[in-house]
């Protein structure tokens, strides 16, 4: 999970490419008709989720893939970055069951605008993949102590809060204690990290140390 400095700094990068090219683009074009194909230049991968899914109780394991990535229209009037989403699901053979076409989720003259959504969404579906077993033993009732030390550490390690700052970290901590018992949904769970991991750099931690007693504020 990236944070926003992350994300800034990369979409200048996505903006510096893309605004290049299309400048680059020769101009003016010929008069096109509606048959023509726009001349399209992909800047940015995303990491591809897959996950497995059973069309029926008793049907075949299908393999669901999901592709994002952020593109650029060159002959277009004006420079503009669309997120756009493919999703693709194969059998245990690798052939294609269904196919949905490339769909453009959003378009924007900011790269930093598709690129950070495009983040959310594939870190949303990533960590709900990663948490999918930990939900079907809850479901199940197969779970044991769902507050044990072991399952609270896979989850941190999940969610990555080591990298989190103390605070967060201690937060993070009882959500998951909260998520494992029921108390608070998945969807709401992953919102809340992704948050975090987006804002980790917005924040500092000031340790200071009076009699033996070390304290940590964390400061904006």
């Amino acid at each position: 999970m990236k944070t926003e400095q992350q994300l800034i700094t990369e979409a200048r990068r996505i903006e510096q490419l893309g605004r290049m090219e299309w400048e680059r683009y020769p101009r003016p074009h010929p008069a096109s008709s509606d048959l023509d194909l726009a001349e399209i230049l992909v800047l940015y991968r995303f990491p591809s989720v897959t996950s497995e899914e059973r069309e029926a109780n008793d049907g075949p394991v299908l393999t669901r893939r999901i592709e994002r990535r952020i593109e650029i229209e060159l002959d277009a009037a004006t420079p503009e970055f669309s997120l756009v989403t493919e999703e693709v699901v194969t059998d245990a053979d690798g052939q294609v069951v269904r196919h949905e076409h490339p769909d453009v989720s959003s378009s924007s003259e900011s790269a930093f605008d598709v690129l950070s959504e495009g983040q959310v969404l594939t870190d949303y579906d990533q960590l709900g993949c990663q948490l999918l077993p930990l939900v079907e033993r809850m479901e199940s009732r197969d779970f044991g102590d769902p507050t044990s030390a072991d399952d609270i550490a896979e989850v941190e390690r999940i969610v990555e809060a080591g990298v989190l700052p103390a605070t967060d970290r201690l937060r993070i901590k009882a959500e998951i204690v909260e998520f494992l018992e029921g108390r608070l949904e998945a969807g709401a769970f992953v919102t809340h990290v992704i948050d975090r991991h987006f804002c980790r750099e917005g924040r500092c931690e000031t340790v200071t140390e009076r009699h033996g007693h070390r304290i940590t504020i964390e400061e904006p």
